[in-house]
């Protein structure tokens, strides 16, 4: 059996980690768009739900963050992400 918690808090700190990179490059409404999908599955879900689409059609999750959803789910983490701390690293 799938451990479905480990995967959404998984999601869950991806997503407010991206918020909070681009909050600290200055990116108000990127850091907005990921914070606020993280908390709108908080809301709405404890778990993840069988049919991960689901998150979908919740208000505020877009195609964008489907995409750091799957990437998350296949690989643990996303391109975005590691571009960013990549990024973030080299501002040091």
């Amino acid at each position: 059996m799938i451990n479905f918690v480990i995967y959404y808090n998984k999601i869950i700190s991806h997503l407010e980690m991206l918020g909070a990179i681009y909050e600290a490059n200055s990116d108000e409404s990127r850091a907005h768009t990921f914070i606020f999908a993280a908390q709108t599955i908080k809301d709405n879900f404890d778990t993840l739900p069988d049919n991960i689409h689901e998150i979908r059609n919740l208000k505020g999750i877009g195609p964008s963050v489907m995409k750091e959803i799957h990437e998350c789910l296949l690989f643990g983490t996303s391109k975005r992400l590691e571009l960013l701390q990549e990024k973030l690293e080299n501002k040091a």
